[in-house]
């Protein structure tokens, strides 16, 4: 059952005309969750993640946001539900896939594309039981697993691919992969780390190159990785 229309849910490079398709440009809150940090989002940052539907009260349209699916989380389909009438901004529906099924990750995606054809899915890398192993970064297998479970659910609509950065950086010979799923037009990296790192030149410069790889139209740098990346004194050195 389809709970409403997206035909007014702009993209982000449309909604934020001022960044030119630099997605790179763009800033991430944390905690958004009640109307005080809502407001100090608006004024400090172009773009938020909205964790807590139900605690939102005001004018939506000025507002960018980011839901995050929960199988265990009877209430999320009912938040989204409520939102739907005033959507005329870009949506990211997140779901965080580490203790996911397929049969989940199956019932996530057919939720976004029946209901949501335009906005951007973002589903994790790893799937319940699976870990990264002991050669650091992102393998050639879980970027197969990724494009395979794009296409098995026929997904077309646009997709951001969470990333975490210093380990992104280490994947340069398989994460350009993601460029190119069959169906899909407009996909992007979303890098982010959980803390603030002290990275090496190497790292950085590695940072910079899977940026130049799939352009500054198609990478969102997430708080932590955009100061690694915007405040770094290494220019990309490239060959």
């Amino acid at each position: 059952m389809k709970i409403a229309s997206s035909e007014e849910m702009p993209s982000m490079r449309e909604f934020f005309p001022r960044i030119k398709n630099d997605l790179t440009k763009l800033t991430w809150a944390k905690n958004v969750n009640n109307a005080v940090a809502i407001q100090d989002a608006l004024e400090a940052t172009s773009a938020f993640n909205l964790e807590k539907l139900s605690t939102l009260h005001r004018d939506e349209s000025t507002l960018s946001s980011r839901i995050q699916y929960s199988t265990n989380n009877k209430e999320t389909p009912s938040a989204v539900e409520r939102l739907t009438r005033v959507i005329k901004f870009p949506l990211w529906l997140n779901a965080v896939t580490d203790d996911m099924e397929d049969k989940d990750i199956n019932k996530f995606l057919s939720l976004c594309t029946n209901n949501f054809p335009k906005a951007t899915i973002s589903i994790g890398m790893l799937h319940k039981g699976q870990t990264l192993g002991s050669k650091r970064g992102y393998s050639a297998k879980l970027v197969t697993q990724m494009k395979d479970t794009l296409t098995r659910n026929n997904v077309t609509q646009p997709v951001a691919f969470p990333v975490i950065a210093p380990i992104a950086a280490d994947s340069l010979d398989t994460l350009p992969a993601l460029k190119d799923v069959h169906g899909i037009t407009d996909s992007a990296l979303y890098m982010y780390d959980k803390r603030f790192v002290d990275y090496s030149n190497d790292y950085i410069n590695k940072m910079k190159k899977l940026v130049n790889i799939f352009g500054k139209n198609r990478v969102y740098l997430d708080s932590y990785a955009n100061l690694a990346y915007y405040f770094s004194m290494t220019p990309y050195k490239s060959g």
